[in-house]
């Protein structure tokens, strides 16, 4: 995840339908093009805060979570977004965003705001600081910095049939845990910080995916439950069970696209 942050850069939360429609059909050739025209019809693409493809994520998320565009820049600089592109059938859209954010090291060794959106609304809810939030997880030998924050992970439009029998919300948390594992992190030193509902609670058990409260608590005040929401923050290990969980399925990550 970059850093540095360029001017040039756009950062829109309103594209239109005409633009985000143009945006998608582009993603969409681009896949055909590197896959061929009888190629699996459903890719994956991470996409960087500073390309205009981020710009689709960001106006979906803004559909969904009308409090995304409140993010301060840092948080967008250190964020990437997942899409998932949907070319069968003659379709040119995305079907799936998500988003993850990570704290870098001067964040960590200063105690400032993660950068973690799903970590720093549960702070600005009075429900622990940065500091001991910090200090939790270096007491249970975690390195924050090899971390990742699932910020959102959901369908946009029209529901996208199961892939081998696996979700499209689930194909996206697989690839967000390969996202993970690239960033070379020791067994049992790191992992995914999420805010999961019940579809989510009932997936990962179905799923196998082993998680833990986070900082071992049930009993966070969230900025969903105001809107009526019931999410429930948790911390997703990168321990053994799970990195078995996540080979035995390798194979059903989602062709790339490049851009």
């Amino acid at each position: 995840m970059t850093e540095t942050y360029d001017p040039s850069v756009t950062i829109r939360y309103d594209l239109s339908p005409e633009e985000r429609g143009e945006l998608e059909t582009e993603l969409a050739s681009l896949a055909v093009k590197q896959y061929g025209p009888d190629g699996p019809g459903l890719y994956g693409l991470w996409v960087p805060y500073d390309s205009p493809y981020a710009n689709i994520s960001r106006t979906y998320e803004n559909e969904y979570f009308p409090e995304a565009n409140e993010v301060d820049l840092s948080v967008e600089q250190n964020s990437e977004f997942y899409l998932v592109i949907d070319t069968r059938d003659g379709k040119h859209r995305a079907a799936h965003s998500a988003t993850i954010t990570g704290v870098t090291e001067f964040k960590r060794e200063n105690e400032l705001p993660t950068d973690m959106v799903v970590i720093d609304d549960l702070v600005e809810m009075g429900n622990f600081s940065h500091r001991q939030f910090y200090q939790y997880y270096i007491d249970k030998g975690v390195d924050v910095t090899k971390c990742i924050g699932v910020e959102t992970n959901f369908r946009i439009g029209d529901k996208t049939p199961a892939l081998n029998g696996v979700r499209v919300v689930d194909l996206a948390y697989l690839a967000m845990m390969h996202r993970l594992l690239q960033r070379n992190p020791e067994m049992f030193t790191a992992g995914a910080f999420a805010s999961i509902n019940i579809d989510s609670i009932i997936s990962f058990k179905n799923f196998g995916l082993q998680y833990e409260p986070l900082m071992g608590r049930t009993d966070f005040v969230t900025k969903e439950e105001a809107s009526g929401r019931k999410f429930e923050p948790v911390f997703i290990p990168y321990n053994q069970a799970n990195f078995d969980l996540f080979k035995s399925m390798e194979s059903l990550l989602l062709p790339e696209v490049k851009i």
